[in-house]
């Protein structure tokens, strides 16, 4: 069975969340960020990726979220 999908779609004023097959919207925001913020917690919540989609609806990226994605990197050295 295919995993679910939250989306991330551009509304005339701006951006709508919604899960794959849903009649409702899971939330909304005037940015395209702050729509990810909302996507990202209901991802993590109900392990779910998150499609995200440009200005003209075309999918822009898949995104997997995961716990520790806030602000925290790993990096190395040589």
């Amino acid at each position: 069975m295919a995993k679910k999908t939250i989306h991330i779609v551009p509304k005339e004023q701006g951006w709508v969340v919604k899960k794959e097959g849903a009649q409702r919207i899971s939330g909304s925001a005037d940015t395209k960020a702050g729509a990810y913020e909302i996507a990202r917690e209901i991802a993590l919540n109900q392990g779910l990726d998150i499609i995200v989609h440009g200005k003209d609806g075309k999918i822009q990226k898949k995104v997997r979220p995961q716990e520790s994605d806030e602000g925290c990197f790993i990096t190395t050295a040589c």
